[in-house]
């Protein structure tokens, strides 16, 4: 077998494997009491800056933290999403490489 294909083959499965590793890190980390702790807090400081935005008048300074203050919440929540997301494509597309090796 081409020498170079199983290096960039176990190049890309050990990337495969670390998405996958980390997916499961980060479930792990949302089911723990610190996880939902954060989980929550992000939450509600997203409700509490949409609360702010809606109160403050349009383009002021309070407006402005207000965003800024919802954004830094949701982006939480979107790491976490991707990481498990990640981890999820990883792990499938190493379950169709193992199925297609067997092949």
């Amino acid at each position: 077998m081409n020498e170079g294909y199983d290096q960039n083959q176990n190049s890309t499965d050990d990337a495969l494997l670390a998405d996958a590793r980390m997916g499961l890190r980060i479930e792990e980390f949302l089911a723990s009491d610190v996880g939902r702790y954060l989980v929550d807090r992000g939450e509600a400081e997203e409700a509490a800056g949409i609360e702010d935005l809606l109160a403050a008048e349009d383009g002021s300074k309070e407006s402005l933290a207000a965003r800024q203050r919802v954004g830094v919440a949701k982006l939480f929540k979107t790491w976490l999403i991707e990481g498990v997301e990640a981890g999820i494509a990883a792990t499938l597309n190493l379950r169709l490489m193992e199925n297609f090796d067997d092949e």
